[in-house]
């Protein structure tokens, strides 16, 4: 078996090979980048940024027992809230997209007003600056100063909506303190009054000491049990309010944190306020069927859970902690009865005059912390750093880098394209390629010709051939050695002759038989030319036609196929009696002139198939046939015979045990290497010793051992001169068609002219 390997040469003779392939592909895809990358160019688009810094700022007045929620969520859900539908909407109005006079109601029933909303809040992004508490806001647009403006809006907007809610809340809790103030002012002032009447009227009285020390452990209780009291109306008031919840909007009215409230709890109130925040920025745009406001109320629905499990855990100890304060107060009431009436009277007043300073001093500090928290302003949004207009766009367009890019790609991809052709082409071109994949010589080489150019060839050298009919053109096609000996294939015919007699007479050789791997390869035309062209040098050839099931020999050299081979293997004729020689090609279809165009048709003898056979190997492999063969050797010094293809029937292989030698004809670049591969294997099974091979139909594409066959034409000088008769003659026919008689004779006497100035 043949081993191949590839160097440099052999990829740039497939490169060259196939090269209008890679010039193609270059071509088509730089064309290709290039237009799509014109044709696809999208519009600029430029995004800025700006950063706000989120601070928690926790007021005086929101501190201790009064405070009921902070102002400060977490950044994401600032984030959140930056790209909400409000903002937005005051976003539309600083902008003047939206009239600033437009009340909410009025923007909302309005969906041209809406669409402009939504397309800010497209073009808007937020995000987290890693772990710090900056949050960067984006705009994108296809105005860069649009995007800066929209940026730097967005952020304004955002920073002035949030403190004023954050303020307004300030503002709320200060008027609620100042109303408390004054009526804790009125209930101390009474509380003091009481004691000192109290005291006028009962100077002379003395308190007892043990009532008073029953009195101050009794509102230490009754205080422990109103803060446990007041503690259960919270977390009763919390679960009323979780009941609906997740059909509500999230207001400031519905509080979920009370005094008091464990970590766990803290967290799910959190996460609450934050889911609802999310859904009802959702419901805006959305539906309540929206798949995502589904899933938020589903998450709602847990936590809500979560807190209902631990608000009714509290409330059950707390209630337990109620239940047993109770029992101790009403101890402590039966220990009090017994003490002096005066006594207990002048305890409680105390009591109540001191639980009245303490809850005014408490609310009057809070009043001052209220002042100073108005004046302070609170601001937890800093902007730190505006928009800037940007010059580049975010997908600029690089023509110059896509179209090289679809160069290279073209480049590569038609070397890729070349190498798979080849792979998928498996026939072999190059001589070499050949010789070492068969283990054998390439005894010649036969360039392929059109039809066509033959016939322009014969116009040129035998004149018009308007009266033949395709029948005879294509006879002198086929015997092309014989009709046109100065053309290109009758020269490579002779360079076949050389080789073949060489060989035949180093091997000591007559009889060789021809056959190919298929049909159609031209088998027949090489084993005619090639007994034309050793008959040419005065050796006697004989030229059987052995292929029994599709003969051609007789109906090329225009000769009766019967009787013939199959009919002296019967014994109805001896070989002698069948053997055709030139009398019978001049008696038949060629007729005297055509058979003596060209010397050497006296050497030829031809034996034709003879009767049709239905056994066709058993016959050639009769005894008879080896003695007949015999006879023949001595009568011929060369005997030629036309076999079957390998691959389409057994006659080659009978055949090729009957001769000397074998010739392999194979059709470059028709045939698979698998099947020629094959048909030498079978030839060698029956030990026939080959020859050689001869290319047919070889293409200069196909092969670089190969050169063109113009070179034949100008050692030959006859191509200019058939290509000028041959436009000269389509001349005339034209003449004759469209011009009189006169022109047609002017012309023949230019014609004549000319001639004879060729001649000279």
């Amino acid at each position: 078996m043949a081993v191949y390997d590839l160097n440099v040469r052999d990829y740039w003779r497939i490169i060259t090979k196939r090269k209008v392939i890679v010039i193609f592909t270059f071509f088509a895809m730089s064309i290709f980048s290039f237009v799509s990358s014109t044709l696809t160019r999208p519009t600029p688009i430029y995004r800025t940024s700006a950063t706000i810094k989120f601070e928690q700022a926790q007021p005086f007045f929101q501190q201790g027992y009064f405070s009921q929620q902070g102002s400060m969520s977490n950044l994401d859900t600032q984030a959140a809230v930056i790209k909400s539908y409000f903002i937005m909407e005051l976003v539309a109005k600083k902008l003047k997209l939206i009239p600033e006079g437009e009340s909410a109601e009025a923007i909302r029933n309005n969906s041209k007003y809406i669409d402009i909303i939504l397309d800010l809040k497209s073009k808007i992004d937020t995000q987290q600056d890693g772990m710090s508490n900056l949050i960067e806001v984006s705009a994108t647009s296809t105005d860069p100063v649009f995007a800066k403006n929209l940026a730097n809006a967005v952020v304004q907007a955002y920073k002035d909506q949030h403190a004023q809610e954050v303020n307004r809340k300030a503002i709320g809790e200060k008027k609620f303190i100042e109303n408390q103030r004054a009526v804790l002012q009125e209930n101390l002032h009474r509380a003091e009054e009481a004691v000192r009447d109290f005291r006028e009227r009962n100077q002379r009285l003395v308190a007892d000491p043990n009532a008073s020390a029953l009195l101050a452990r009794q509102d230490s209780l009754r205080e422990l049990y109103e803060q446990k009291k007041t503690v259960l109306l919270r977390e009763l008031s919390v679960l009323k309010a979780l009941q609906d919840v997740k059909n509500k909007p999230l207001t400031s009215e519905r509080l979920f944190y009370y005094e008091g409230m464990s970590g766990a709890y803290k967290a799910l109130a959190d996460q609450l306020v934050q889911l609802l925040l999310q859904r009802d920025m959702l419901l805006v745009n959305y539906t309540d069927k929206f798949p995502q406001v589904l899933e938020i109320k589903n998450h709602i629905s847990e936590v809500v859970q979560a807190m209902k499990v631990q608000l009714t855990s509290w409330t059950g100890i707390l209630l337990e902690d109620i239940e047993t304060l109770q029992k101790k107060i009403n101890e402590h009431e039966a220990l009090i009865r017994q003490a002096p009436e005066i006594g207990l009277e002048m305890v409680r007043l105390e009591r109540d005059r001191g639980i009245a300073l303490e809850v005014y001093t408490l609310i009057e500090k809070r009043y001052q912390e209220a002042l100073i928290a108005e004046v302070q302003q609170i601001d937890e949004v800093q902007i730190v750093k505006p928009a800037l207009e940007q010059r580049i766009p975010v997908n600029p367009v690089k023509v110059g880098a896509n179209v090289s890019l679809g160069m290279i790609m073209g480049l590569v991809l038609g070397v890729v394209f070349a190498f798979l052709i080849e792979t998928f082409d498996t026939s072999i071109g190059a001589v070499e390629e050949i010789e070492e994949f068969l283990g054998t010589r390439v005894l010649g080489i036969i360039p392929f010709l059109k039809f066509e150019d033959v016939r322009d060839s014969m116009t040129g050298l035998l004149g018009d051939t308007g009266e033949m009919d395709e029948k005879t053109i294509r006879r002198h096609f086929q015997l092309i050695s014989h009709y046109m000996p100065t053309s290109t294939l009758a020269e490579n015919y002779r360079a076949l002759r050389t080789n073949f007699n060489f060989l035949m007479g180093e091997k000591n050789a007559k009889v060789v038989v021809i056959t190919s791997t298929y049909q159609g390869e031209g088998k027949t035309s090489v084993a005619m030319n090639l007994a034309i062209a050793t008959a040419q040098l005065g050796h006697t050839v004989l030229l059987i036609d052995g292929d029994l099931r599709r003969p051609v020999l007789a109906k090329a050299f225009g000769l009766e196929s019967v009787p013939g081979f199959t009919d002296v293997i019967l014994g109805n004729y001896a070989w002698q009696e069948v053997v055709r020689t030139m009398s019978d090609m001049m008696m038949g279809d060629m007729g005297v002139d055509d058979a003596t165009r060209t010397p050497g048709l006296e050497n030829l003898s031809i034996i034709t198939s003879g009767s049709r056979a239905d056994n066709p190997a058993e016959l050639i492999g009769a005894k008879m046939v080896g003695e007949i063969m015999s006879a023949m050797r001595d009568a011929y010094d060369v005997i030629i015979i036309d076999v079957p293809p390998v691959l389409a029937a057994t006659d080659a292989t009978v055949w090729s045990s009957r001769a000397d030698v074998a010739m392999l004809v194979y059709q470059v670049g028709q045939v698979a290497r698998g099947a020629l591969r094959r048909a030498k294997a079978q030839l060698d099974h029956v030990k026939a010793e080959m020859l050689g091979i001869v290319l047919n139909g070889m293409k200069v594409e196909l092969s670089p051992d190969f050169t063109k066959r113009d070179k034949y034409n100008y050692y030959y000088g006859y191509s200019d001169k058939r290509m000028k008769q041959s436009v000269l003659a389509r001349i005339k026919v034209f003449l004759q068609e469209r011009m009189p008689d006169r022109v047609v004779l002017l012309w023949d006497r230019f014609q004549k002219k000319r001639s004879g100035n060729d001649h000279e």
